[in-house]
């Protein structure tokens, strides 16, 4: 799941609901999507789910759509998240090497 700062509302593949969740029931979805290039889409419905970072646990509904998994605003506002140890994690190179 990627950090979108842009994104309002948090989505979760449609793919990974599919493959990696096996297609557990979805509630219906009115949600619609604008995209940065301002293209549209619906969410496919809603999956609710109990979600768990460290001590902090929401009971949250999340859209299904297209595309890759984003964590939006809505969420970022929901939990307190350790920066410090989320920022380690980001953009790690081991080695690089250039080649002519």
């Amino acid at each position: 799941m990627e950090f979108d700062t842009g994104c309002e509302k948090s989505l979760l593949s449609e793919n990974f609901w599919k493959k990696e969740l096996c297609r557990p029931a979805l509630n219906p979805s009115t949600i619609t999507f604008t995209t940065h290039t301002n293209q549209s889409f619906r969410s496919i419905g809603e999956l609710p789910a109990v979600l768990k970072y460290k001590d902090q646990v929401l009971n949250h509904s999340i859209p299904i759509g297209p595309g890759a998994s984003l964590f939006g605003t809505d969420l970022l506002h929901k939990f307190q998240l350790d920066w410090s140890e989320i920022k380690s994690q980001c953009n790690l190179v081991n080695e690089l090497t250039l080649q002519s």
